[in-house]
């Protein structure tokens, strides 16, 4: 009985001291939304606790210009739990996944820089693991009328509930 109550109170302290702490440089950029250019998308911007939402409206489709809409501080257990979904899903180094043919539909893209590497991946149409348990993540982490739209991770399986 004593040995389990060991484990009880070790396994805690275990699982924390394992979780990296956050880069100095990280970053994620995501933006997610249809894929036709007549419709906005929206964009998710973190740096440091910082979050910015912005809207790509139609007109800006081309430039990659967007309007902010909003910011919001994420606490620092939010992060944390946002980078360790990063590196538990395996999404630095993530090879990019083939694109289907659907021209429509919806699309997502992350952009994630960490320990002076860039990994960028995009998926249409598509659940790809990597890239979704981020946007759930995230999505997780910010207000509902800021979070990103993306069909493929409707049905997607939550990432673990951060501790």
């Amino acid at each position: 009985m004593g040995r389990w109550c060991l484990l009880a109170w070790v396994a805690p302290l275990l699982a924390s001291a394992a979780a990296a702490a956050v880069p100095a440089d990280f970053q994620l950029v995501a933006e997610a939304g249809p894929r036709l250019p007549n419709k906005a998308v929206r964009r998710i911007e973190v740096v440091g606790t910082q979050a910015t939402f912005s809207t790509v409206n139609p007109a800006d489709r081309g430039t990659g210009t967007g309007t902010t809409t909003g910011t919001a501080t994420l606490s620092a257990s939010a992060l944390q739990c946002l980078y360790d979904e990063v590196v538990a899903a395996g999404f630095v180094g993530a090879t990019q996944p083939a694109f289907n043919a659907v021209t429509d539909g919806s699309y997502a893209e992350v952009s994630v820089t960490a320990n002076g590497q860039t990994t960028r991946v995009e998926t249409r149409n598509a659940a790809f693991t990597p890239l979704d348990r981020v946007v759930i993540r995230l999505n997780d982490a910010v207000p509902d009328a800021a979070r990103l739209r993306y069909g493929a991770i409707a049905g997607a399986a939550a990432p673990p509930a951060c501790p």
